[in-house]
């Protein structure tokens, strides 16, 4: 397509599917219905692209998903959408994932394995991060939500990353030894009020709750003894 391309995606199944420019550089894809979409392996959004959805049900990527085109739009009207990934998420600088209709889309990490994510763009406004894999998260990019991180299962391991709730953000965590954040966690914009950092470390949670807490906040356990972490602990 030269400008623009409606793509039917209501019910279908691709092995791979790829969304690449026309001879203009820049294309326009939307796709709209009601009956879901199935890729078997690998979807990746090339640069040059926005992808405007309008589906309701289940968009499901079984591989990974590579976002290197421009606005990702999970949902432009009322209908909800989750996005489930089984492999890898990445998305290049520049690159936003949004919503800008009245659902609120939900990006469903839900492997078999392991599973890489690596945000270098921006995720925007009324769009859920869920985890749902036994097998773990691993970040590899610093990565800032503005709505909602829901933790079903699994364990967010950040390594040298930061995973930053903005003001607005909400947090769903499900207790237990299966479900935290393996390292540091931000939580901006409290005002005098309390928040529940899901944390911990060598398998086992060790949450931490902060009441009447105002400001930025950075959370991490560290399984050792206080008095080596600093001299102001008690």
């Amino acid at each position: 397509p030269v400008a623009s391309s409606t793509i039917s995606l209501s019910g279908q199944v691709f092995g791979r599917l790829r969304l690449s420019p026309g001879p203009g550089g820049l294309t326009n894809y939307t796709g709209t219905g009601i009956n879901g979409t199935i890729v078997r392996s690998h979807l990746e959004i090339m640069p040059g692209v926005n992808l405007s959805l309008n589906l309701e049900g289940i968009f499901y990527v079984a591989g990974n998903l590579s976002h290197k085109g421009g606005l990702f739009n999970l949902a432009s009207t009322a209908l909800s959408l989750r996005l489930e990934i089984g492999g890898d998420f990445y998305q290049a600088t520049g690159a936003i994932t949004t919503e800008s209709g009245s659902a609120n889309p939900e990006i469903i990490l839900n492997g078999p394995q392991p599973q890489q994510l690596q945000i270098e763009g921006t995720i925007s406004n009324d769009v859920t991060l869920k985890i749902d894999n036994a097998a773990g998260i691993n970040l590899r990019h610093n990565l800032s939500l503005p709505y909602k991180l829901s933790l079903a299962n699994g364990i967010i391991t950040t390594n040298q990353y930061v995973l930053s709730l903005q003001a607005s953000c909400l947090m769903q965590a499900t207790p237990g030894n299966t479900c935290f954040v393996n390292g540091k966690l931000e939580k901006k914009g409290l005002s005098n009020a309390s928040f529940l950092f899901p944390v911990g470390k060598g398998g086992a949670s060790r949450w931490c709750q902060l009441h009447e807490a105002t400001g930025d906040f950075l959370v991490e356990y560290l399984s050792s003894d206080p008095r080596q972490v600093g001299s102001h602990l008690s």
